[in-house]
Formats: C-alpha cells, structure tokens, sequence
C-alpha cells in the first residue's frame, strides 16, 4: 500500500509500468482497428476521441486534488493540446492536421511517455492524474496513427515543412499565454509546454542549463521534431518506390512488353505461357493483308506477325 501511495518517480517502477501499459494499448488498438471500415471505422474513433477527452478532464481534476494551483495547471499540457486536435479532426475530417498527428503528436507523444512532465511528481504513483496520463498517450498515439493508416493520400516531405510550421505557431501562442499569467500574477510559475525553461521536465531543465532563454532553449527540441519527421517518411516513400513500379510494370504489360509480361507473370505466380493482351475486337475491312516486321521492345527483339487492313479505294 505504501508503494502505491508513493509520489509518481521517472523511471521508477510505477512509471515503466505505466510506459508498458501505454505502449501495448496503442500496438493492440492499431493491430485490431487497422481493417476497419466504414461506420466501424467511425464509430472506434469517435469512441478513441470521446475517451481522451474524458482522461484529459480526469487528469486537471486530480491534479487539483493533489493541491494544484488551478491557473498552473489547467489542461494545456502538450498531450491535452493533442487530444483537442484529435477532436478538430474527428469534427472536420481536415488533412493537413491528420499529417500533424502523425509527423507531430506521435513523436513527441512516444518522447512524453519517456519523459514524463515534472507536475506528475505531485500526485502518487498509480493516482487518477498519472493513469489518465498514460493512458491518453497510449490513445492519442494509437489515434493518430489510425487515421494516417485510414488516409486515402501520401504523405510527402512538404508535409513535415507544414506540420512543423503549426507546431510552432501552437508553442508560440502557448508561451505568450505563459508570460501573460506570469505578468498578470494570476500563476506566477506558469510553464506550459516548458517553454519559460526551469524544471518543466527533464530535457527542458536540462536545455535550460545550456542555453538560459525562454523558448529559444526548445531550438535543440524542434530540430529533433524535424529529424523525426524524415525519418517517419521512409515507409511512405518506399511504399511510393514500390506503387510506382508495380504501376509501370502494368503498363509495359498492357503495351505487351514481352520481358514485363514475364515478369508479371512471376510476380503473380502465373503458369504457363499466357500473355496479357487487349481482347478488344476491331471491325474487320473486306481486304486484310499479311505484313511481316521486326520490332523492337526494348527488353527483346521479336518477329511478329501483323495484319494490316487497308481498304481498297473505289475510283
């Protein structure tokens, strides 16, 4: 009983345990929901979005309970910030904001189960504010993800540029919302997003070390967010390789490239010789006439026979 009413400790049992639980609800939420379609689809995400909402609600009220000053913690940690554009999302359906779910929210959700925010320490290891915490970033990750996966579009280098660029507007607003409550003295430790520095968590306190500016000491943050969007887009580009050459491969097919036709047929494990043709059936003139003509296609040189039909002009 003691060691569950310890206070919350990074990388501490309770906290790997946590981290555990987080990252298997994600895996088992994409591997189940992956398929589904339609008014399925829908519904698991409304039910995602609505359970995230919830988690956020629980999180800000057992944080008061905990004795938070309600001004410094009002629900505008990253997470929280995420979950609402999960919402927007499921209310619009915007793309460009799916892109921010992926390129943005899952890396920095993944780093936040890692490094847990400091205000955490407040409340005991497996409280409400903890759980729903982990939870929610389980969710959120899983969320994002899915509707990545469900989206009928690729995804592509220009798209990191974009999300980067509203991630920033959004940590802009955040800090001028933190100075704001500082100078109006409604929360004198103010620090949502740590971008005012001090002991926020651990990599902004240890940022904040280096480089003693509110917000600038975050540059060393966004350059890692970049780097993790380029490295999030190597499975669209190989599955773009792939798209592209099973594409062409078709049309050399369908122009009946004898080489392509070969190798279709290996790809599709077809026996035999047959070779995909254009069954469509021409009108026939009354006077046909035999022409024999090399080609070449490229891959082979070939001896075809064609038939050419010319008609006969009437003087």
């Amino acid at each position: 009983m003691e060691k569950l009413c310890a206070t919350f400790r990074l990388f501490g049992a309770s906290h790997w345990g946590l981290l555990v639980l987080a990252v298997a609800l994600a895996t088992t939420l994409v591997f189940v929901l992956r398929k589904m379609e339609g008014e399925k689809k829908k519904l698991a995400s409304w039910a995602m979005v609505g359970t995230m909402c919830l988690l956020v609600v629980l999180e800000f009220v057992g944080l008061l309970i905990s004795g938070g000053s309600f001004m410094e913690c009002l629900p505008l940690a990253p997470l929280n910030v995420f979950v609402y554009i999960s919402l927007f999302v499921q209310i619009k359906g915007s793309e460009s904001w799916v892109k921010f779910g992926y390129f943005i929210t899952v890396p920095l959700a993944v780093i936040g189960l890692f490094v847990a925010p400091n205000y955490l320490t407040m409340t005991g290891a497996w409280s409400i504010s903890v759980l729903s915490y982990f939870v929610c970033s389980g969710l959120v990750i899983a969320y994002a993800i899915l509707q990545t996966m469900w989206f009928e579009d690729y995804l592509n280098k220009k798209d990191i540029v974009n999300c980067f660029l509203n991630y920033i507007i959004i940590v802009a607003f955040v800090h001028i919302f933190n100075v704001i409550l500082r100078f109006t003295t409604l929360a004198v430790h103010a620090n949502y997003f740590g971008t005012m520095g001090e002991e926020y968590d651990a990599v902004n306190k240890l940022l904040y070390k280096f480089i003693e500016v509110p917000l600038v000491h975050q540059l060393p943050i966004f350059a890692i967010v970049i780097g993790l969007g380029f490295l999030l887009i190597i499975p669209f580009d190989m599955f773009k390789t792939k798209k592209d050459r099973a594409s062409q491969m078709e049309e050399l097919v369908a122009l009946g490239n004898l080489k392509a036709q070969q190798e279709y047929r290996n790809s599709r494990k077809l026996r035999g010789s047959q070779v995909l043709l254009n069954s469509t059936e021409k009108a026939k003139p009354s006077t046909p006439k035999n022409v024999t003509n090399k080609t070449s296609s490229g891959f082979v040189s070939v001896n075809k026979e064609v038939k050419v039909h010319k008609d006969e002009d009437n003087k």
